[in-house]
């Protein structure tokens, strides 16, 4: 697990406009992501009554009101701005309720994955997810891959 969050680290210094705010959050996130597996399969293994669509259920929940919380308190000023100017419309919150609906699929599968493997195993081939849905989008949007930009 160390390795992973070492890796993401370094690959945010090749970045021009690093950050160490970003560097940091990047860690958080990472770190995060980590503890989160770790603990829910905890609770599973401590509670053995709950299925794992329960438990990731109250993750969510729990999660998505801390999220709340920060977003309004952190970023309240930017969304109000946004709304009054009209550049939040009916097409743009379609496509975000549909990004989460997305991203909660997502995150089910992952966790039903997690509970049925070993954590270390489930992080490699989480590591693998970047590289597939690279691979995808080039093939996807037809972009032109140089040998460099492979490597």
């Amino acid at each position: 697990l160390i390795m992973i969050v070492v890796g993401a680290g370094m690959s945010a210094f090749n970045e021009s406009n690093l950050s160490l705010t970003g560097l940091g959050l990047l860690v958080v996130s990472n770190i995060g992501f980590t503890f989160r597996s770790i603990l829910a399969k905890g609770i599973k293994d401590k509670h053995r009554g709950l299925d794992n669509i329960n438990i990731f259920f109250h993750c969510c929940w729990r999660g998505a009101i801390v999220q709340s919380i920060i977003v309004t308190l952190l970023d309240a000023d930017v969304v109000l701005t946004l709304y009054t100017s009209g550049a939040i419309h009916s097409g743009l919150i379609y496509k975000a309720i549909m990004n989460g609906i997305a991203y909660f699929v997502y995150l089910q599968s992952s966790f039903i994955i997690l509970s049925k493997m070993g954590v270390v195993s489930h992080t490699v081939g989480n590591s693998l997810r970047r590289p597939v849905c690279i691979g995808f989008a080039v093939v996807y949007f037809q972009n032109k891959v140089t040998e460099m930009a492979i490597m």
